[in-house]
């Protein structure tokens, strides 16, 4: 070993106990890896052999602010004008490993004027399986890649409209097997699942968009739990590709995916006053993603579809079929500059019964905006109007709710 890369294994061996007093990261710093890999210090081979040895204990811990000025014009002067600040999200995280199978992560948010919790999982990685790991807990269900991203992320203030057909985090099991060399992934879930039936039926029609299916008050039923299965399969032909948006100079990388999820509630559940009939909800969706040249360009569709019996006096036995695409992509026109450009659709029932919040068939939105980013994704300022555009039924006059939204963001 030469004398540069001998004084540079000291210097990880003595700065190693100095961050685990700093930051609580006691071994597996892959941070100072990665940087005496970039300087030349060590080899790839040697860094990865770092990475595994390390990882048999660390504490990691982070945590994000994001704060935001929201504007909402709706073309006159009534109380539906808005123009406030408020905190849009305040998170802790915790990410923890004693050994070398075995991980637990935990994500608490503060910013909604109560404490919740996000993230409680347990992650296991056996040895004897490479690629393989088997998550336990409160999760994202593996479907959207708009709706896994974390908020930290994204070069836009707010999630486009697909990742409202998203589960989000549900209490479960995911899998996870990483194949060729990381370019393959596969997931499969087995999730309670979490949609609230009392603003799914005739009551919620013009109001709600359904987000979550929740399952109070459906234990002990003499049907099926109602389980929510999903499946995703992700290929990156250049590797492992992050779900983070935005180019900052990194190597070229390209995915596609399809994902996949259902739940079946049952004649029992559907007869219950408050759930209104609903009987199924499942949905199909593929995704893609390029990063490269200072370009960051993402395309999504999912398809959902919400199956009712005659409980439901409105709607009756009926499928109501949604669909939603996006295609949003930034630009970096400068080295702390992006600017960005997104527009989005959203058909609730095939112009049918079921309709949006604001009573509409469809929605339709243009968004323009630019990012300036101090430090990558750890501190940026992002500004975004939003031109809605809504389809309405015969005989209603479509609302105006053009939106101007301005955040600041700051990650560890």
């Amino acid at each position: 070993m030469n004398i540069k890369k001998t004084l540079g294994m000291l210097a990880f061996a003595c700065v190693l106990p100095v961050s685990a007093n700093a930051s609580g990261i006691v071994a597996g710093d892959e941070s100072l890896i990665k940087l005496l890999e970039k300087k030349g210090v060590i080899n790839k081979a040697e860094a990865k052999d770092l990475k595994k040895h390390d990882k048999s204990k660390f504490l990691k811990i982070g945590g994000r602010l994001q704060t935001q000025y929201k504007q909402v014009n709706n073309g006159s002067v009534t109380k539906n004008n808005t123009s406030e600040f408020f905190v849009r999200r305040a998170r802790l995280t915790f990410k923890a490993q004693v050994t070398p199978w075995g991980f637990l992560k935990m994500q608490t948010e503060f910013g909604k004027g109560s404490v919740t919790l996000k993230d409680a999982y347990i992650g296991i990685t056996p040895e004897f399986l490479p690629g393989f790991e088997m998550d336990v807990g409160n999760q994202y269900v593996q479907f959207s890649r708009e709706g896994m991203n974390s908020s930290k992320y994204m070069h836009f203030v707010e999630r486009n409209v697909t990742s409202q057909f998203a589960p989000f985090r549900q209490m479960g099991v995911n899998v996870k097997q990483k194949l060729m060399d990381k370019s393959l992934v596969v997931y499969a879930g087995l999730f309670n699942g979490s949609l609230n039936p009392g603003k799914v039926g005739a009551a919620g029609l013009g109001k709600n968009q359904i987000y979550h299916i929740n399952l109070a008050g459906f234990k002990n039923q003499t049907q099926p739990n109602g389980f929510m299965y999903s499946t995703r399969v992700e290929y990156s032909p250049f590797g492992k590709f992050k779900k983070t948006q935005g180019d900052f100079g990194g190597d070229t990388q390209f995915q596609i995916a399809a994902n996949y999820y259902a739940q079946k509630l049952g004649s029992v559940f559907a007869a219950t006053a408050v759930n209104n009939g609903l009987l199924s909800n499942n949905a199909i969706g593929v995704d893609a993603a390029f990063r490269g040249y200072g370009l960051s360009v993402e395309a999504e569709w999912i398809k959902r579809t919400l199956e009712f019996d005659a409980n439901n006096a409105t709607i009756g036995a009926r499928k109501v079929k949604q669909n939603a695409y996006s295609i949003q992509g930034g630009y970096m026109v400068a080295p702390k500059i992006e600017v960005v450009v997104r527009y989005e659709r959203l058909d609730f029932d095939n112009g049918n019964v079921y309709t949006g919040t604001k009573g509409e068939d469809s929605l339709r939105a243009t968004t323009i905006g630019a990012n300036y980013y101090f430090k990558k994704h750890h501190m940026k300022i992002q500004a975004n109007y939003v031109r809605n555009k809504y389809t309405m039924p015969v005989g209603k006059a479509a609302p105006k709710n053009d939106e101007f939204l301005v955040t600041t963001n700051y990650y560890f």
